[in-house]
């Protein structure tokens, strides 16, 4: 991680002004803004004021990578038991704000678990209601060929000028004649097979 970018997010979870941090290890706070901005390396007496507020290397600080390992880090002048004060209310908090947005998440997760059972019960009941129409729709079809079929009947009957009965009853002799046939031919078929 890069020198500038490392000391900003170690200030930053911290929770440390750029101010009292400066102004703890004796360095201008326009300087410590151009390291963590611009990543500028700073100069060889500012690294050596750097390195003994923080009781490492700048090699050492760059590779650090959470507020615990800067927290670690032995301070010079009081300023340890200043930041462990601060830094126990601001871990609190931190944790106060973890729960809230976890909280959050979870209540958003609920809604979207809500939002997809209830999308889960409208496609069924249009399922159901979609069967029951098409079920609907067979009936009408089936009644309606009906219907057309004894109107067809019915003009037969009057064109013959016999009754719809025995027209009903010559069409199933001779649909009986027909299964007779088909099944003979089946039957002569087979053994050839």
């Amino acid at each position: 991680m890069a020198f500038g970018f490392a000391i900003k997010k170690l200030r930053e979870d911290a929770k440390i002004s750029v101010g009292k941090l400066t102004g703890k290890i004796g360095v201008s706070a326009a300087r410590w803004r151009k390291w963590e901005e611009k990543d500028f390396d700073p100069r060889d007496e500012d690294k050596r004021k750097i390195e003994e507020f923080f009781g490492k290397k700048l090699i050492e600080i760059e590779k650090m990578e959470s507020i615990e390992e800067f927290l670690k880090v032995p301070h010079h002048g009081g300023v340890e038991d200043d930041m462990n004060e601060s830094s126990s209310a601001e871990t609190l908090n931190a944790i106060a704000r973890e729960r809230i947005a976890i909280d959050r998440e979870r209540e958003a997760v609920d809604r979207e678990r809500k939002a997809l059972q209830d999308d889960k019960a409208f496609l069924q009941e249009l399922l159901r209601s979609s069967f029951a129409l098409a079920l609907v729709n067979l009936k009408t079809i089936r009644a309606r060929q009906e219907a057309a079929g004894e109107t067809v009947l019915a003009a037969l009957a009057r064109l013959e000028g016999k009754p719809e009965r025995s027209l009903v009853e010559a069409a199933d002799t001779r649909m009986s004649q027909i299964e007779e046939e088909w099944s003979k031919r089946d039957s002569v078929a087979a053994p050839g097979k």
